[in-house]
């Protein structure tokens, strides 16, 4: 850390380049955990294959 002011436009990029992957992985977290529990309770996957996939 400093009291250089003159990073901060670069680290504004850079936490809102980082909040976008954030969102990116949560969203592909939800899309492939919903898919396991639509797999397991329409039987495609049994319970025990759909855990481990987790």
């Amino acid at each position: 850390m400093s009291a250089n002011l003159a990073r901060l436009p670069y680290l504004i990029r850079f936490s809102r380049r980082t909040w976008r992957v954030v969102l990116q992985n949560l969203a592909l977290s939800v899309v492939v955990i919903g898919s396991l529990i639509a797999g397991a309770v329409t039987g495609y996957f049994t319970l025990p294959i759909a855990v481990l996939a987790h």
